[in-house]
């Protein structure tokens, strides 16, 4: 049996579909009215006779669930925002930089290099030691081995 997520879980994944402005707005939205119905049923109800009861049982109910979901949801819309901003962050850096020419870097000695796609440092030239490669030259990262880029020359 397939194990099924929560609605907390859903509004995230719903929101995480939708462009981040539109899941940030609707955050807003929902905090405020949420807010608002919280804030009109705060002042409890009396009930003046036993048929009342219903009433002042829906009233606490509406209360209790607009208190707590004013902040349950509009943090599944935000979280849900943040992840769609950043998966868009990262489908502008990966379709802009596939298309793109590798950045050339320019050292202290005057000898250009290009720039390692992953960090950003200067790439130095290496001469492979062993495997299929060895004995041919390429481009690695100077910041080996927290960054073990490689490109061919």
């Amino acid at each position: 049996m397939e194990r099924r997520d929560g609605p907390f879980t859903d509004l995230m994944i719903l929101a995480t579909k939708l462009p981040w402005k539109v899941s940030l707005g609707l955050a807003v939205v929902a905090f405020v009215v949420l807010h608002l119905v919280a804030a009109m049923t705060s002042s409890p109800i009396k009930a003046t006779a036993m048929a009342d009861m219903g009433a002042v049982y829906i009233h606490t109910l509406t209360h209790t669930f607009a208190y707590f979901l004013q902040f349950i949801i509009p943090a599944g819309l935000l979280v849900g925002a943040i992840i769609s901003l950043i998966k868009r962050k990262q489908g502008v850096v990966r379709f802009s930089g596939a298309a793109a020419a590798p950045k050339i870097a320019t050292s202290a000695a005057g000898f250009e290099s290009p720039v390692c796609p992953r960090c950003g440092a200067a790439m130095v030239e290496r001469k492979a030691k062993r495997g299929n490669s060895a004995g041919q030259k390429f481009w690695g990262c100077t910041t080996y081995p927290k960054c073990s880029e490689t490109r061919q020359i």
